[in-house]
């Protein structure tokens, strides 16, 4: 019999999205029973009448603290060992989420997601989609053990200073949680099923980059496979 996932999702700005497009949705699947939302906003709270869903006020002191790391803190109170991160403007189908399930299940000593990217030479970020064994998982789509979130923030006072020069706060956090897993699991994630989709702010790249070599240089991972300097993306 197959395990039961966690869904955990973070609501900002898009309570709208979760509630008549993602939830209605989601809340279908076989392979989830509880949907834990994470809102960081009091004016933006709302309640999907659904026996699945779990409801956190974490808007205020959490939201000041723990910023995007908050999707973390969530995961741990979570009743099921697998978890499924999303962002709130996208979400997989069934048929994909099943299908990210089974590759998981192949390995679960890893993280598995939609969204995978390979660092440049340099330990250079770039947004360019690759699929297989990668260096980072994003966190738009992302399957994991729940154990993962404790070792995340093991770590997380490591980073207490680059984090304060990230939009918003705690960005990188798929940088940094996927340092940690290649570090906990000395194994490389994988991502599976194309999707897209990426947002970005001024500086996004430049932090990113440096996100990443912060966590190549206290982890001692990521030494070899970079994609060249540049690189022509054909669409």
């Amino acid at each position: 019999m197959k395990k039961k996932i966690s869904m955990v999702v973070m609501n900002w700005l898009r309570p709208h999205v979760l509630n008549d497009v993602i939830l209605p949705i989601m809340t279908k699947y076989e392979l989830i029973d509880e949907i834990i939302i994470s809102h960081g906003r009091e004016d933006t709270y709302f309640e999907f009448d659904n026996p699945k869903i779990v409801n956190r006020k974490d808007w205020g002191n959490v939201n000041e603290y723990y910023g995007l790391s908050r999707r973390f803190l969530a995961a741990l109170d979570a009743k099921n060992d697998i978890i499924l991160m999303i962002d709130d403007d996208c979400y997989p189908n069934e048929f994909a989420l099943k299908t990210l399930y089974d590759v998981y299940t192949e390995n679960p000593n890893r993280i598995v997601g939609s969204w995978g990217r390979i660092l440049r030479e340099g330990c250079k970020y770039n947004y360019v989609n690759s699929f297989g064994d990668v260096m980072i998982v994003l966190t738009k789509c992302m399957l994991f053990k729940k154990e993962l979130g404790y070792e995340f923030f093991k770590y997380a006072p490591l980073a207490s200073e680059i984090i304060k020069e990230g939009k918003p706060f705690w960005n990188g956090e798929d940088i940094f949680m996927s340092a940690v897993a290649t570090n906990y699991y000395g194994k490389s994630k994988k991502n599976h099923k194309r999707v897209r989709g990426v947002g970005s702010w001024g500086g996004h790249m430049g932090f990113r980059t440096k996100m990443s070599r912060f966590c190549k240089e206290y982890f001692k991972i990521w030494n070899d496979g970079y994609l060249p300097k540049k690189i022509n993306i054909t669409l």
